[in-house]
């Protein structure tokens, strides 16, 4: 509720017009030498309703308070300092609630705990938490027992009005007043509020209501990328029209904000919606206005996330909506609970868990995939293409595809590798239906071809992991794209072809054919390589490429190949993105064995800015990205250490090693992938020893490094380069080595 004091002066109060309007207050105290003293008091919220000037006397003394729920009231010219009063602190609100409930025993640690989720989903407004305890002192309940009945009937406890009470409206029907003005005055607006509601209410951001409303980009069944109109996607024409128009937009937050329905974030680029506003919004639609309401919720959301290749995902955007996935994720499982009709949402919701899936957590992917492998029967392979990338075949692939990548991060490879050759065995035909009156459906089906390739391949590289290389060669070579390849399904091709290199290094003495598979990604003349350059699919194969070359002793190569790279990504603003991350350890890797030091230091310093930014940021995305974010903290700690080392700065490069150990250990433990911490825990050990300046290496010393075995060093595990683990061998034999 917002408040402004203004310096105004008043006249003899009786000149006053008397005021009879709803709930609105405005007092002076005059402090005049007659002590005249004044006080008006309205009881009104819309300033469009009254000339607020034509009540405020102007002399040269006095001061005039207004309170009001409209935030307008901070208009410049209205008022000299507007004061915005927020929701009750936790403590406030918690002493509220047991003061006004009569409770002055010591709470045990259940009650507190209900009483602070009290205040919590009351969203700390005074009016309800006082509500709340005039019940649980009429009622004499505990707290307790007022959430568990809160949960259950939370409509009637908010219309609840104890007959002691000096609230003369319960929360609902506070609110109530302002729906109904904002119908009468707004209609499009009070649509908007209702979409706005079915939204997480924490933050509803700008960028998501502007790119629902706007065309976006997607792929057609021919997988071609087009531009996907919202239209076609279910939006609105009137919700387009308004969140299209800046003009219009800002009509409806100011709108908004004069009944207090709204809030602007703090950043200004987005709602806020108290959690009470949401419910009563919700509450007072009838069903049918709420289903279409949430079926538009859900079609904007989807329609504004980011699809395409993936090269061409925003992941800014992607990040920034994916808490409003989660959301709807938790509603569809609410109406599948339910049993409510889902075939109106199906196709959306698939769409769009499916395509969210990359950017969340293992916990968040499961669900993503449980959710839109239930739906999956609700899909009729005659619907679909009403909104981006709903194309029947291409969705149940994708499906599939996405159970076989989250089974392994759950801890069942072989169900993964399980699934998705189930779904090779029973592949469904995409060739096109000679028959069918429509020339698309004649034509074979491109989109949901690309997605049978990535299936393929994804099986393929399980395979791999699972130490089955001959399994996998059949699965690179099977699937193909069909002629045109469209560039949906050569995106695919480089994947498969990546993966084939991937094959080829599982054999030492295949490394060339995995050097001449990567290289003709990169070369020139292939199909858009003008748009390959510094894309996520470049940088990996970059990094395959690189690391090739660090392990067959061509660094200088690897750090020619690198440097443009990295200084095309950084051009583009993409220093921070996991494949330059990637391309920058493996520079850094490369620069050390050259023994170029001095550049190696300065890249070395740009590194640690970018990864520790990543880290920093890492706690709040995906799981994923914070294994692969430790994983690049590990090896940069590890070549830190090494540069340390080389510059003969030994109690620097202790430290360092200690650090590489310390997020070596913080690591997800995998199955045969302990050697990087093994090597540090070696490294480290002689790091000591060379600060002791010993001679010889004592059995203690052999006996404590003994324990670790060097074996398994992989490709990426660029932070201990092949000679360093040669020389830390050396010093597991008791040898003093050399050039460490």
């Amino acid at each position: 509720m917002p408040t402004s004091t203004s310096s105004l002066s008043m006249p003899h109060p009786t000149t006053l017009p008397r005021l009879r309007m709803p709930r609105f207050t405005a007092s002076s105290d005059l402090d005049r030498p007659t002590q005249i003293r004044a006080r008006l008091k309205w009881s009104g919220d819309d300033l469009d309703e009254i000339d607020l000037w034509s009540f405020i006397p102007v002399v040269d003394a006095g001061n005039v308070l207004i309170t009001s729920r409209d935030g307008r009231i901070d208009d410049p010219e209205l008022a000299t300092l507007a004061i915005p009063l927020d929701m009750l602190p936790e403590d406030d609100a918690l002493a509220l609630l047991r003061r006004r409930s009569g409770i002055k025993t010591a709470l045990d640690d259940v009650q507190a705990t209900a009483a602070k989720t009290i205040v919590e989903e009351l969203g700390f407004l005074p009016l309800a938490i006082d509500q709340a305890a005039a019940y649980v002192q009429a009622r004499k309940k505990t707290f307790e027992d007022y959430l568990a009945l809160y949960y259950k009937q939370q409509k009637a406890l908010l219309n609840f009005k104890s007959k002691l009470s000096k609230h003369q409206k319960t929360v609902l029907t506070t609110w109530e007043i302002s729906f109904q003005k904002l119908e009468q005055d707004s209609p499009e607006v009070a649509e908007l509020l209702l979409l706005l509601c079915q939204y997480d209410n924490a933050y509803i951001a700008d960028s998501m209501l502007k790119r629902g409303t706007s065309p976006q980009l997607s792929y057609g069944r021919d997988g071609e990328e087009v531009q996907f109109q919202p239209e076609r996607s279910g939006i609105p024409q009137s919700l387009i029209d308004m969140l299209s128009d800046p003009m219009s937009l800002d009509d409806a937050v100011e709108k908004l904000r004069s009944f207090s329905l709204a809030q602007r974030f703090s950043t200004g680029n987005g709602f806020v919606l108290h959690p009470l506003v949401q419910f009563c919004g919700q509450q007072r639609a009838d069903d049918e206005t709420l289903r279409n309401s949430f079926s538009t919720a859900l079609r904007l959301l989807s329609h504004s996330f980011p699809r395409g290749s993936l090269d061409d995902w925003n992941v800014n955007f992607s990040l920034e909506f994916l808490p409003q996935v989660e959301y709807f994720c938790q509603q569809l499982e609410k109406a599948i609970a339910r049993s409510d009709n889902m075939v109106p949402l199906a196709f959306t919701s698939v769409s769009l868990l499916t395509a969210a899936y990359h950017f969340a957590s293992p916990q968040w992917c499961e669900r993503f995939v449980k959710v839109a492998e239930t739906l999956l029967p609700a899909l009729s392979p005659l619907g679909g293409n009403t909104c981006v990338m709903e194309d029947y075949d291409f969705l149940v692939a994708f499906v599939s595809e996405r159970r076989g990548k989250i089974s392994p991060s759950l801890g069942h490879p072989e169900k993964g590798i399980e699934t998705l050759s189930n779904f090779v065995k029973n592949r469904p035909n995409i060739t096109g239906d000679p028959s069918s009156s429509d020339p698309a459906l004649r034509a074979p089906n491109h989109l949901a071809n690309s997605m049978h390739g990535c299936v393929y391949v994804l099986l393929a590289q399980q395979l791999l992991d699972a130490g089955r290389p001959e399994d996998a060669l059949p699965y690179l070579v099977e699937w193909q794209p069909f002629s045109p390849p469209s560039v949906s399904e050569r995106g695919v091709m480089r994947y498969r072809d990546r993966t084939l290199a991937n094959y080829y290094l599982t054999d030492s003495s295949r490394w060339a054919d995995a050097e001449s598979v990567l290289r003709s990604i990169l070369s020139l003349d292939m199909a858009d390589a003008a748009t390959y350059v510094g894309t996520l699919g470049e940088g990996w194969t970059l990094q395959q490429l690189a690391e090739i070359l660090l392990e067959t002793g061509r660094p200088s190569e690897a750090a020619t190949l690198l440097m443009p790279a990295i200084a095309t990504r950084e051009a583009a603003g993409n220093l921070e993105r996991e494949d330059t991350t990637l391309l920058m350890i493996d520079l850094v890797a490369a620069l050390l064995e050259q023994g170029s030091l001095d550049i190696a230091l300065v890249q070395m310093t740009k590194l640690r800015q970018v990864v520790t930014r990543r880290a920093t940021a890492a706690g709040s995305g995906s799981a994923a990205a914070s294994e692969t974010t430790l994983d690049a903290l590990a090896q940069m700690w590890c070549l830190v250490a090494r540069l340390s080392c080389a510059l003969g700065n030994w109690a620097e490069a202790r430290a360092c090693w200690e650090k590489a150990v310390e997020t070596a250990r913080g690591r997800p433990a995998k199955k045969g992938e302990g050697f990087l911490l093994a090597a540090a825990e070696v490294s480290l050990v002689y790091t000591r020893w060379r600060l002791d300046e010993h001679k010889e290496v004592g059995e203690t010393v052999r006996k404590e490094v003994e324990l670790f075995g060097l074996e398994g060093r992989k490709l990426t595990d660029v932070g201990i380069g092949r000679t360093w683990v040669e020389l830390l061998k050396k010093f597991q034999a008791g040898e003093v080595p050399e050039g460490l």
